[in-house]
């Protein structure tokens, strides 16, 4: 069953994707002048949380700190803001599957998947974790970020063949 589609601010929600935790992922399209248009995925903080400060500024932090980080294993965050009363950010668009979905499909119809897969894969996410892990703020300090929910469900192959972490919880 489809999803209405809807007009929020700048973006076209499309189709909700998942529900859980404190979020709604959407897959939307923005839009802007002389026909821009781009596929991109919206979180929302769920409406009932919007009232809890300390969750508002979970998911805040979530935004700010996800978005200084710049890294082929780590997905991109593009903007953070309100609309009305609904908290948001707005991220890459990974056409692909999550790591689970992978994994499950291969118990559906046992194969063996090559270990130089298996160990690109591994080797992508340490990667893109190194990178979170060490990076410095602007004024050199350490910024101790931990990726604190690191799940086949937050590992995203691409069609293509790349692997990018998603979902940073702090």
């Amino acid at each position: 069953m489809a999803n209405p589609q809807k007009v929020f601010g700048p973006y076209t929600l499309m189709n909700r994707l998942a529900v859980g935790g404190m979020s709604e992922i959407w897959l939307a399209e923005q839009r802007g002048i002389s026909g821009f248009s781009k596929t991109v995925v919206i979180k929302t903080i769920l409406d009932y949380l919007s009232d809890d400060p300390e969750l508002v500024e979970m998911f805040l932090d979530e935004g700010r700190i996800a978005a200084r980080l710049s890294h082929p294993s780590i997905a991109q965050i593009y903007d953070l803001g309100k609309i009305d009363d609904t908290y948001y950010l707005v991220m890459e668009y990974i056409p692909g599957r999550d790591l689970r979905y992978l994994m499950a499909a291969n118990v559906a119809e046992p194969k063996q998947v090559p270990l130089s897969i298996i160990l690109r894969v591994a080797a992508e996410v340490c990667a893109g974790l190194h990178h979170a892990h060490t990076w410095k703020t602007p004024e050199g300090e350490p910024a101790k970020i931990v990726h604190r929910d690191i799940s086949p469900d937050n590992v995203i192959c691409t069609f293509e063949g790349a692997v990018k972490i998603v979902d940073f919880a702090f």
